[in-house]
């Protein structure tokens, strides 16, 4: 029996254990899968046969394939005895596929090892002599920076001089904020003013940027000084609208000659106390409600800021919220240990209204010059390295219901020649943007025409939850809604606030070049159609109609909005978004085609314009009277209800639009524009000539040329104009 029972184990062998194949690894000597198999005798097809799944597109150097049967023979490591991980030290220049193919595992696998590992950022962001796992067990060691004098990486990993309580818990959204740039309202295109801006949900403004002078006393641009009482005259449409002024930002902290004001301004009490009263004389001038201090950063070595910053920096704080009570006094703090070790940030935050923190900007071009990094271009944003900055802050023993959430409004761009996506190496910046005209940079306006006009579909990371795309051998990354909601919806691990810390600029929904099948929230978009239709109807009549009468024919029409917005995304879907809308608004011209009751006729105009600016201030109002219908191209305008009407003074027709605040592209087949406020008409940025539109004063305005003709030297000439409402 004992011979039968081996004999039987003898026989069920072959089938239970199948042997190993012969291996041939690619580039030694061979690298595509013709030569491979010249090289060992066999077919393609065999070596197919043999490498179930092979893909001879996609063969990676040092990859290892059967040109036998058999199985490939495990080489994949195994844990230390003592339970810990084999490890693996990335070299500059290569990523996952290549190491697993090194170690006869899988991209997959190397993700599934790394889970734990000390600033393990996933594939897509591999770091070049990180260290790491390659097989499953303990991850390594968390690596000793002899430099650091406290923290993870530092000798004896010493705990660095910070409260470590946790304070995560609920979340509820409790303030939204905005910084807006004074010079977003000078620039040469896509400028933005402080009207233009929509605050629906906002808390707060800040205003970017004051500085400190020589003499210890904060000091504004002259060009900012009308911008910043005009963003403080905003608190007249939201009475509960807090408007502070940033003093400080990057440029200022940290270049010559001003980067040492800071310094200067808190070292001692008097220099202190000379600003703070310098800051009361101010909030009171401009009707301000408090102060927002941008030092970027105390005691930061890369401003030569000396240790004696982080001291005098908390005894500010303390006495400028002393000196100036229930005004808002906040901090703008960074995201990263590095430069988050200059502040006492246990200590401050007690005498801060809020922090805003600078959770953006963590890679750029200046990576090549940080140590440790790899040279290759990544996210500027992640969501990943945000909840590691939440999470820092939570260590360091802060409230986070006094932490606004920064979220990013513009992209980072990287040069990167031929390479596509993530963790390609890069030479420095990328281009300018048309508008901003700095490299590294473009702004959400930007980015958002950039990918209409080069009919671009972005890529989302999943990892780092950011959009990506390639152009003209530049990487753009940035975030877009779904990046700021999943960033958002994080934060619900810990009490925090939102702050968009960002310049004001176009939203997307009123932006340049997007349809209207492109738009994000179309029902508001169809909501407002409906409300200022019915708001022009409220003062309308029509021939031999009393008021009453005109609207009794004309609110059928309206009472089919409801119905627009409920059906509105079968609507888009099948493309007919921008025909029913119009046909609505055709439909409502039509009641009133036929006015002649002279004595209305020039008040209704100017009535009409009154009441809805009144009623919709966010809005401009745009009269136009020709012979010929302008034709308005840019979603930003809605067309609400035709007239074929003279003007008092003419006998042409006139139409009236509503027009977001905001720039954009106007054309027309040579008709003529009236504008019921001041505005201002230019040419294309790249021609130097101006045209302007008057405000109406005592009259109706002067009219320009919709289509771009004018004259000059005798001559008629044509050009596409650009619209810049103010």
């Amino acid at each position: 029996m004992i011979r039968l029972a081996v004999g039987a184990l003898a026989l069920l062998l072959p089938t239970a254990f199948a042997a190993d194949c012969r291996v041939a690894t690619v580039g030694s000597p061979h690298s595509n899968c013709w030569d491979i198999a010249t090289a060992a005798g066999i077919s393609t097809t065999q070596l197919s046969s043999f490498n179930p799944g092979l893909d001879c597109g996609k063969l990676q150097p040092g990859q290892r394939l059967c040109i036998s049967s058999g199985t490939l023979p495990n080489i994949s490591p195994k844990p230390n005895p003592d339970g810990s991980c084999a490890t693996h030290t990335v070299a500059p220049g290569t990523w996952c596929a290549l190491i697993a193919t090194q170690y006869g595992i899988t991209e997959a696998d190397i993700e599934r090892f790394n889970k734990n590992t000390y600033k393990w950022k996933g594939c897509s962001s591999l770091q070049a002599n990180a260290i790491i796992c390659v097989s499953s067990g303990t991850p390594p060691p968390i690596p000793v920076n002899p430099n650091l004098q406290c923290g993870p990486e530092s000798p004896g990993n010493k705990t660095c001089p910070l409260n470590l309580r946790r304070t995560c818990g609920g979340s509820q959204l409790k303030r939204k904020i905005g910084y807006y740039a004074g010079w977003a309202a000078r620039r040469s295109c896509q400028s933005f003013k402080p009207n233009n801006l929509d605050l629906q949900g906002y808390t707060g403004v800040i205003f970017a940027f004051a500085t400190i002078s020589q003499s210890n006393e904060i000091s504004l641009a002259s060009a900012d000084e009308q911008i910043l009482r005009d963003t403080a005259n905003l608190k007249n449409k939201w009475p509960n609208l807090e408007v502070t002024i940033a003093v400080g930002g990057w440029a200022f902290s940290m270049d010559d000659p001003t980067k040492t004001l800071f310094t200067q301004m808190i070292s001692t009490r008097a220099n202190r106390a000379k600003f703070i009263t310098s800051v009361q004389n101010f909030l009171s001038k401009y009707n301000l409600d408090g102060i927002d201090i941008d030092m970027e950063y105390p005691a930061a070595i890369e401003r030569q800021g000396p240790t004696s910053d982080t001291p005098n920096l908390t005894a500010f704080f303390s006495e400028i919220k002393t000196a100036l009570g229930s005004k808002v006094v906040s901090v703008a703090a960074p995201a990263g240990y590095w430069f988050l070790r200059g502040f006492e940030i246990n200590k401050i935050v007690k005498d801060v209204t809020y922090i805003n923190m600078m959770s953006y900007d963590f890679h750029g071009p200046w990576d090549l010059a940080v140590q440790g990094e790899d040279g290759t271009a990544k996210p500027h944003t992640s969501s990943k390295e945000i909840m590691d900055a939440i999470n820092l802050y939570t260590r360091a023993g802060v409230d986070f219901n006094k932490v606004n959430l920064g979220l990013a409004w513009y992209g980072r761009t990287y040069a990167v020649g031929g390479c596509r996506g993530t963790g390609c190496l890069m030479s420095g910046g990328g281009k300018p943007g048309p508008c901003t005209g700095e490299s590294s940079i473009k702004s959400q306006t930007e980015i958002w025409n950039e990918i209409k006009d080069a009919k671009i579909t972005p890529t989302y990371d999943s990892n780092t939850h950011t959009y990506w795309y390639n152009k003209d051998g530049d990487f753009i990354t940035y975030d877009d809604t779904n990046s700021w909601k999943y960033n958002l919806n994080g934060t619900d691990k810990c009490e925090t606030a939102a702050s968009a810390l960002r310049p004001f600029g176009c939203y997307k929904d009123c932006c340049l070049y997007l349809g209207v099948g492109e738009y994000d929230n179309v029902q508001i978009r169809a909501k407002e159609v409906k409300e200022a239709a019915l708001s022009i109807l409220d003062i309308c009549h029509g021939a031999g109609l009393s008021r009453r009468g005109a609207q009794r024919r004309a609110l059928p029409l309206a009472a089919l909005v409801p119905m627009i917005i409920g059906k509105w995304n079968m609507i888009v879907y099948i493309n007919i978004g921008a025909a029913v809308i119009g046909a609505l608004a055709t439909a409502l011209s039509v009641i009133f085609k036929n006015w002649n009751d002279d004595e209305d006729r020039g008040e209704f105009v100017l009535q009409t314009v009154q009441e809805t600016q009144k009623k919709y201030p966010e809005f401009n109002i745009i009269m136009a009277h020709s012979d010929h219908t302008p034709s308005f191209e840019e979603p930003c305008y809605h067309r609400h209800v035709e007239f074929d009407r003279p003007f008092p003074h003419g006998t042409y027709g006139y139409e009236i639009y509503l027009a977001r605040r905001g720039n954009f592209t106007l054309k027309g087949d040579g008709g003529y524009m009236n504008w019921a406020w001041s505005g201002y008409i230019s040419e294309d940025p790249n021609n130097k000539k101006q045209l302007a539109v008057h405000p109406p004063g005592a009259g109706y305005g002067y009219a320009a040329p919709v289509q771009g003709k004018y004259v000059e030297n005798g001559q008629t000439k044509s050009t596409e104009l650009i619209v810049s409402l103010g």
